[in-house]
């Protein structure tokens, strides 16, 4: 018989591991509503982890009563089988680890006396990693319940080797984690430094012996005496793009800007034939409507290529009247002057009247072209850092996510594995061609 495991990792399981149906060994626990209030400790599925979250908090998508929750016990699994076409990022399960409620929506799964369901819970993680949940919501298909597929054959190892495997996971997990959160921190601090050396040169420029002068921003502010403060109307001309038509073309003539094509530099861009709003070299584009992240707002982007672009609604072309375009898009990047403003609900919209009122410092041009040279070698340096520590963190997280399925599939001996330090040489090597 070909079991789960088989189908989806492409792996023969090892041939002292039980055969057994799925639903034999992981039941979907019913009849555990929360009545009368029983139970008030609320639980949420967050990034494949069972946290708190404060039953009192207001705001968000809260029920009418919580007696409708279902009541999960310590060694529960919950599983999230709804909305597959629309998210496929998020981790689909998460291991209950305190007794509490949470919504009847997700499948809560019991494992049998003596088996591990730390294991189980690793076991359904590799077929998350492998994406095998999303063919099962194919179609129009958006949400499943884990009572759709509890027929599969699956290999079963005994309970102390579930043990071994989970411990074993558990151990080199959080040496990986380790890295990859000290990893992000790096990435932190590196985009902290990115923005305080452009906010110092934009706002100080180079010479620190420079006077200073009240800004006309106030709050205490202060730039150098010989700089101009301008409003970005006198300074630059600016124009809100249109929307495009929703199809793009391999071999069309226009690069499509949109929100996220600004937000990653370029990095997602995408042809189309449309020629609306087109921005040239020397053109700052600049996003006017959030992303669902949130970290795209006034982000910009400098036009420094020959590629003829159609900007889209999401974003207004800003094209300074004269001096250096590169100093400009420092200064006009994130600028806490455009942040403070919100017209929507759901998301954060500028409109370009906002430009009217905002207020730029503007130093000779031969200075802006110091300062523009000088955050241009800061910035490559910094952004060259940030992508290889990207790539690094990418690196760790494949790792860790062939240890998961290699070792619930029976693919490692995990009890050699440690002994050989085969994680910690991996490791090394990731942190080696780091610094490469």
């Amino acid at each position: 018989m070909i079991t789960l495991q088989q189908r989806v990792h492409s792996t023969v399981p090892p041939a002292s591991w039980q055969r057994t149906k799925l639903h034999r060994v992981l039941r979907v626990r019913s009849g555990n509503k929360n009545a009368g209030m029983a139970e008030q400790n609320l639980l949420s599925l967050s990034y494949g982890r069972i946290v708190r979250k404060d039953i009192d908090a207001s705001g968000g998508l809260l029920p009418e009563s919580f007696e409708t929750y279902q009541i999960v016990e310590p060694g529960n699994i919950v599983m999230r089988l709804t909305d597959l076409q629309n998210d496929k990022r998020s981790i689909r399960q998460g291991l209950v680890k305190e007794r509490g409620i949470i919504t009847s929506a997700y499948d809560a799964l019991a494992v049998p006396e003596g088996d591990d369901p730390r294991f189980w819970a690793y076991a359904l993680l590799a077929l998350d990693l492998a994406k095998y949940y999303y063919s099962l919501g194919g179609g129009v298909r958006q949400s499943i319940k884990f009572s759709d597929f509890p027929n599969d054959w699956i290999a079963r190892p005994s309970g102390d080797h579930q043990k071994r495997i989970a411990d074993f996971l558990d151990r080199e997990r959080a040496l990986i984690d380790q890295l990859i959160e000290k990893k992000q921190r790096l990435l932190e601090v590196l985009a902290a430094k990115r923005s305080s050396e452009i906010l110092l040169g934009v706002s100080k420029g180079l010479v620190s012996s420079a006077h200073m002068k009240p800004s006309r921003l106030g709050t205490g502010q202060t730039v150098p005496d010989h700089w101009n403060e301008l409003r970005l109307s006198l300074t630059c001309r600016f124009a809100q793009g249109k929307a495009h038509e929703p199809f793009f073309e391999d071999d069309g003539t226009f690069v499509a800007v949109t929100a996220r094509f600004v937000s990653t530099g370029g990095a997602h861009a995408k042809r189309c034939s449309t020629n609306l709003s087109p921005a040239r070299i020397g053109d700052i584009l600049m996003v006017m409507s959030d992303l669902p992240n949130g970290r795209a707002l006034a982000r910009s982007f400098l036009v420094d290529r020959n590629d003829l672009y159609a900007v889209n609604q999401r974003v207004c072309v800003v094209t300074p009247k004269e001096g250096d375009s590169r100093y400009f898009s420092y200064q006009l990047n994130r600028n806490d002057q455009l942040l403070r403003y919100n017209d929507g609900i759901n998301q954060t919209h500028l409109k370009t009247r906002y430009f009217h009122e905002m207020v730029l410092r503007v130093p000779p041009l031969e200075e802006q072209v110091q300062i523009a040279d000088h955050l241009d070698h800061i910035v490559e340096r910094v952004d060259a850092a940030i992508t290889q520590t990207e790539i690094s963190i990418d690196h760790l997280r494949e790792l860790r996510s062939a240890l998961i399925t290699a070792a619930v599939t029976g693919q490692i001996d995990v009890t050699t594995w440690g002994k050989q330090s085969q994680t910690d040489r991996r490791l090394d090597k990731i942190q080696e061609e780091m610094g490469a």
